[in-house]
């Protein structure tokens, strides 16, 4: 399998759908790819894993991200509501590339918020290969696990 060794945040944003109020020019989101941006290509590996279940981006770039069924999936940011009086912590889908970002209220809060997600090792759940079927990736095994659950 060939992947790219760079992580293009352009690329990244080209290749990405918002959903509900969010939009390519929302304050959340431009605070977001400036986030990326200025993150260290190792920390960018890390929240590609993060959100996406791979470090690494596809030979073709963000065009061809998959989802777990090997299907071509589009990244996808989604809304979700920011409270204060709680943890409001990111929220990853990594079955379907997707994110639920809180609206946080500036950038330092959305800043601290998503290196503490990053750093916590519960957000890579590690589970047991002994459960792979033959030819399945790990995060097929994780979704497919999850799904189980329901």
């Amino acid at each position: 399998m060939c992947i790219r060794d760079r992580i293009d945040i352009n690329d990244w944003k080209a290749h990405t759908e918002y959903k509900g109020i969010y939009c390519e020019s929302h304050q959340v989101i431009c605070w977001f790819w400036e986030l990326l941006e200025k993150m260290p290509q190792n920390e960018k590996e890390i929240f590609l894993q993060f959100s996406t279940g791979s470090r690494r981006v596809p030979a073709e770039g963000f065009a061809g991200l998959r989802s777990s069924n090997g299907q071509i999936s589009k990244f996808h940011i989604e809304p979700k509501t920011y409270d204060p009086g709680k943890e409001s912590f990111i929220v990853a889908h990594t079955c379907f590339n997707a994110i639920e970002l809180p609206a946080f209220p500036d950038f330092q809060t959305m800043k601290e918020n998503i290196e503490q997600t990053l750093s916590n090792p519960a957000c890579f759940q590690s589970v047991s290969y002994t459960h792979l079927r033959a030819h399945e990736t790990r995060e097929d095994l994780v979704c497919r696990l999850l799904l189980e659950k329901k």
